[in-house]
C-alpha cells in the first residue's frame, strides 16, 4: 500500500491530467480552424468558423447559473450527482 504521501501525489497527478485532457479534447478548438476553413466539405470562412465557436461555448453561460439555482434549492451534492449521471448517461 503506498505512503499517504504517494497516494496524495498519485491524485493530484490524476486531477492534474484530467484537467489537461479535458481542456485539449473540448476547449482547444484552434487546432480544427485550418482545417475547418481550408478543407471541402466544410470551407468555412473565418467569420463562419468563430460564430461556430461562439455558439460552442454558448451553453457554459446558462448552465452555470441554473446549477447555481439548483444548488440552493437542493444542494451542492445533490446538484453535483444528477448533473455527473446526466454527464455519464450522455457518454
Amino acid at each position: 500500500m503506498p505512503s499517504p504521501c504517494g497516494r496524495r501525489c498519485l491524485l493530484v497527478a490524476c486531477v492534474a491530467y484530467g484537467l489537461f485532457a479535458n481542456h485539449w479534447a473540448r476547449d482547444s478548438l484552434g487546432a480544427l480552424e485550418v482545417p475547418l476553413e481550408s478543407d471541402a466539405p466544410y470551407s468555412l470562412s473565418a467569420r463562419r468558423y468563430n460564430a461556430l465557436t461562439s455558439l460552442y461555448f454558448l451553453p457554459n453561460i446558462g448552465v452555470p447559473i441554473l446549477a447555481g439555482v439548483l444548488a440552493h434549492r437542493f444542494g451542492a451534492a445533490a446538484t453535483y450527482a444528477a448533473f455527473f449521471a446526466i454527464a455519464a448517461a450522455g457518454n
